[in-house]
């Protein structure tokens, strides 16, 4: 049985230690510019659970160059919000409508990539900002542009 020359050894080592991270760094890298159609198939509550929503219809979701939309059609999509967690929607912005929608990405649940949709309002007793109880999860899959 032959020796395997120490450069390729060494090489094949550096790939080995390499792996786990290469690996780890491929899972956080998410396309920048996505097009899906998406539906709305639970209402969720981080005290009550998620629950089943009738679905009525198919959305939109689009993100190029960092900024995203959702509508029912490419004629119909209006801006909004995007946060890779609902972490980095805090502080809640002043808003100057009633309510505000944003989306938070969700886990992915293999080719389908999910979203919550949340809603700040002005709590009516302080006047301050606040979100929802609730929030809406979006399931999306990638669609031809």
């Amino acid at each position: 049985m032959g020796r395997t020359p120490l450069p390729t050894l060494s090489a094949m080592i550096c790939v080995m230690l390499a792996t786990p991270t290469l690996a780890a760094l491929g899972d956080e890298i998410t396309p920048t510019d996505y097009r899906g159609l998406c539906i709305m198939p639970q209402t969720c509550s981080d005290t009550t659970g998620c629950t089943a929503t009738p679905v009525l219809g198919e959305l939109l979701l689009t993100t190029e160059d960092g900024q995203t939309a959702l509508g029912r059609s490419n004629e119909d999509l209006s801006p909004i919000d995007h946060y890779p967690t609902l972490d980095d929607a805090f502080p809640l912005p002043q808003m100057e409508a009633h309510r505000r929608s944003f989306l938070v990405d969700l886990p992915p649940d293999g080719r389908i990539r999910r979203f919550a949709l949340h809603i700040q309002i002005i709590d009516a007793q302080t006047r301050e900002d606040a979100l929802r109880p609730r929030y809406y999860v979006l399931e999306c899959l990638e669609a031809p542009p």
